[in-house]
C-alpha cells in the first residue's frame, strides 16, 4: 500500500529556503521519512486516520494538518536535506556536488545550520504535541493505542544521548 504524502515537493519549495532546482526525487524520499517521524510524534491510530483521510480533511483535522503538521514536516525535511543534497552516492564513491556559480559551505557553517534546523524542526513537533493534548476530546485517535502500535511521544526533543530507564535498585 503507497503511503499518502502529507507534503509535497512543491511545498517545500514555497515554505522552505530549499530551491526549485532540487529534484523532486531528491525530496521524496525525506518526505517519507519525515513522515515516519511524525508517527511517532502522533502516534500510529491517528497517523493512520490522517491517511486515510488525505487530502480531504476537514474541520479540526484540517486545522492539525495545515497549521501545526505540514509546518512541522517541512521544517524536518530542510533540516534531513542538509545530509543528502550535497551529496551523490554513486558505485564508485560518495561524491560531493559543485557547481560554477556558487561555493558549497564549509563542515562547520553545516553543522551549525543543522543544529538550528533541528532545533527549530523539533519546536515544530512539540507545537503539535501540545495542541493535541490541548485538545484531546477533538482528536480521540491520539489516546486510542492497543497492542504494539506506536504510541503518541510526550516529548519531542532529543538530547544526543539515551541511557535508558533502566535502574538497578540498591546500593552500587
Amino acid at each position: 500500500m503507497a503511503r499518502a504524502r502529507f507534503i509535497s515537493p512543491e511545498y517545500i519549495y514555497k515554505w522552505t529556503a530549499i530551491d526549485s532546482n532540487v529534484d523532486a526525487d531528491t525530496l521524496n524520499p525525506l518526505i517519507d521519512k519525515s513522515q515516519r517521524k511524525l508517527e511517532t510524534i502522533i502516534g500510529n491510530a491517528l497517523y493512520v486516520k490522517l491517511s486515510n483521510d488525505c487530502p480531504t480533511y476537514s474541520g479540526v483535522y484540517l486545522t492539525l494538518m495545515t497549521d501545526y503538521i505540514q509546518p512541522a514536516l517541512a521544517s524536518w525535511v530542510w533540516y534531513k536535506s542538509l545530509q543528502t543534497i550535497n551529496y551523490k552516492l554513486t558505485n564508485k564513491s560518495v561524491a560531493k556536488k559543485g557547481s560554477d556559480n556558487s561555493t558549497p559551505a564549509s563542515m562547520d557553517e553545516l553543522i551549525s545550520m543543522s543544529k538550528d534546523l533541528r532545533n527549530d524542526s523539533e519546536d515544530e513537533f512539540q507545537r503539535i504535541i501540545n495542541y493535541l493534548r490541548d485538545n484531546t476530546l477533538s482528536f480521540p485517535e491520539y489516546t486510542q493505542t492497543s497492542g504494539l502500535q506506536i504510541r503518541p511521544a510526550s516529548d519531542a526533543y532529543f538530547g544526543g544521548l539515551y541511557v535508558g530507564n533502566n535502574r538497578r535498585s540498591g546500593s552500587a
